[in-house]
């Protein structure tokens, strides 16, 4: 068949975005929409890091220090444990809760390596894990000692992560961070208007001293292995700006999705998130699961939350409405109705349960 070459073939973004690596990605929609930005500025606000915090990372980082060549897999397990103890021992300083989510492709079929969600939202990374799309606060990315993170491949990964949670969740910024373990820079997507994205670079913060320079080539691996393995020394200046980034007050961070802080009640003691089931013009609708899973009697349970403070109204009337019928023929009320287990004065959430 011939094909008149003034034809075209039109691609939707989605499928064009499935077609491009992490690379193409980046001199697609990066490059040129590449800025700077001062993080340390932005993070001065904040002042409460103190010794006890460094030495978690210290204490965690120390077999690190005189391994010439780690790999990603070593930082992972170790960024791994430094954020279980760092938001463990101080989750009053914090507003995340740090998941290790390198082998769970929920964002778009992509596994960012590290995710943060608040506190107080309870997802297994195990189970139904595609829920965590609407929830994730920001992302980092781990890469070994010999990669540098400034390779467009490596920011182009991170980049399109951000992007994508701007695209799923619509809301206006979110931050990143890209790492080795011998360096890290920060980043942050911005939504300009309804098709432009403007990603913003901090500077090249070194987490160590005396350290060899990073490299994606083969050339460079060779000859680290025939030299000594390095001194490093811990850099807490650095180490001071990567805590402050995790330990920022929720309006820092510009999530937007849901209209929640960490101070709402999600009750997250007994259920966890299982699977998102709707999305209308007010609010997101979950299905829950009971944590306790020897739970002989299972219950249906279904948390509403709002997307804005906006339909607050909306949702106490709702609840109104539903406690007069259930009032007015409580008989029949549950063959047509969800059950009102609970439900926030502030209409922000509503807590819907049905028993099997």
């Amino acid at each position: 068949m011939k094909i008149d070459p003034k034809e075209y073939i039109t691609l939707s973004s989605e499928v064009l975005d499935s077609l491009i690596d992490e690379g193409g990605f980046y001199e697609l929609s990066v490059k040129e929409n590449l800025d700077s930005f001062d993080i340390t500025n932005l993070l001065n606000n904040y002042n409460d890091v103190n010794e006890d915090m460094i030495n978690v990372i210290k204490n965690n980082f120390d077999h690190l220090k005189s391994i010439k060549n780690i790999l990603e897999d070593q930082i992972q397990n170790t960024f791994n444990q430094l954020l279980i103890d760092l938001f463990s021992q101080f989750n009053n300083s914090t507003s995340l809760k740090y998941l290790n989510t390198c082998k769970r492709n929920y964002l778009k079929g992509k596994a960012p390596d590290c995710s943060f969600i608040y506190k107080n939202v309870n997802i297994y990374p195990d189970d139904e894990h595609e829920s965590l799309q609407h929830f994730v606060v920001c992302v980092g990315e781990l890469k070994s000692s010999i990669k540098s993170i400034d390779a467009p491949k490596a920011v182009g990964q991170l980049l399109r992560y951000m992007t994508y949670i701007l695209q799923i969740q619509q809301r206006g910024k979110a931050y990143g961070f890209i790492t080795n373990i011998n360096s890290i820079r920060f980043y942050c997507a911005k939504q300009e208007n309804d098709t432009s994205i403007v990603y913003y670079q901090s500077e090249h913060f070194q987490m160590f001293y005396g350290l060899p320079k990073a490299s994606s080539s083969s050339s460079s691996f060779v000859n680290q292995i025939n030299t000594s393995a390095p001194t490093r020394y811990f850099n807490e200046k650095t180490l001071k700006i990567f805590i402050k980034f995790l330990t920022m007050d929720t309006n820092f961070y510009g999530y937007t999705t849901l209209n929640i802080n960490t101070d709402d009640y999600l009750y997250d003691d007994i259920f966890h998130i299982k699977m998102g089931l709707g999305n209308g013009a007010t609010s997101f609708v979950y299905l829950l699961a009971n944590n306790d899973k020897l739970i002989n009697n299972p219950i249906c349970s279904i948390i509403k939350i709002s997307k804005h403070d906006k339909y607050s109204k909306y949702f106490i009337n709702e609840v109104k409405i539903l406690e007069k019928l259930k009032t007015s023929n409580s008989n029949k009320f549950d063959l047509f109705f969800e059950n009102i287990f609970s439900y926030s004065p502030t209409g922000k959430i509503c807590l819907l349960k049905k028993n099997f």
